[in-house]
This record gives structure tokens, C-alpha cells and sequence, in this order.
């Protein structure tokens, strides 16, 4: 995980590589938070306290159901980052994108706020 760079518009840049094992939903969970955690000290130390979004990349390359976490995890980390972070996504880039995302992404599409 990569959190130091900058964009354009000064927000730190997260890079989450592929996933190469399922692991354990337990360490998945904390090491999500402690990249949450490292990226919001990252941004709050380089824009001395004035800047609070990220931008996001994941890449979903050879991604499959063998090396994705727990549903369950996954539920709880959501809800999670929308309580402890809320409103703190800039942009989010996915790389490597599966068909499953992208049919969920074209039906939500209408619905996403565009700010």
C-alpha cells in the first residue's frame, strides 16, 4: 500500500494492489483500517491539517472469489469507514475492473451523487 503521493488537487493518493490470497477476515479488516489511519495522518501531516480527501486505487487484477474476503468482512469494514470516515473519498479509481463490478457500477451509475 502506497500513501504518499499527491494529485492535482493535493489529496493523498491510497494504491491497494491485488489481492493475492483470501487470508484471514480478521487481519483483512485491520489492516484496512490501519491504511484508512496512514492515509488520513499522511494527508493531515502534507496539507498541515486543510485538506481531508483521498484518492482511492484498487486494482482488481486476477481478482476472483478464491482470494476475496468474507461478505461479512467486507459489510463490516463498509460500514465501518462510512462511521469513522465519512465523507473523506476524493476519487476512486478501479483498475482491472471484474464484470460483476462493472454491470453494479452501470445500474448505480444514476444514482451517484456528482459531488
Amino acid at each position: 500500500v502506497v500513501c504518499s503521493s499527491v494529485d492535482d488537487y493535493d489529496r493523498v493518493i491510497v494504491y491497494k494492489p491485488p489481492r493475492t490470497s483470501s487470508g484471514d477476515g480478521e487481519a483483512f479488516l485491520l489492516t484496512q483500517i490501519y491504511t484508512a489511519e496512514r492515509a488520513m495522518a499522511t494527508a493531515d501531516i502534507r496539507s498541515k491539517g486543510t485538506k481531508e480527501r483521498l484518492t482511492v486505487i484498487f486494482n482488481f487484477e486476477d481478482y476472483s472469489r478464491r482470494n476475496s474476503p468474507p461478505t461479512s468482512i467486507m459489510i463490516t469494514l463498509l460500514k465501518l469507514l462510512q462511521r469513522c470516515y465519512p465523507e473523506r473519498l476524493g476519487v476512486i479509481v478501479i483498475a482491472h475492473s471484474p464484470l460483476w463490478l462493472r454491470l453494479i457500477y452501470n445500474i448505480l451509475w444514476p444514482l451517484i451523487s456528482k459531488t
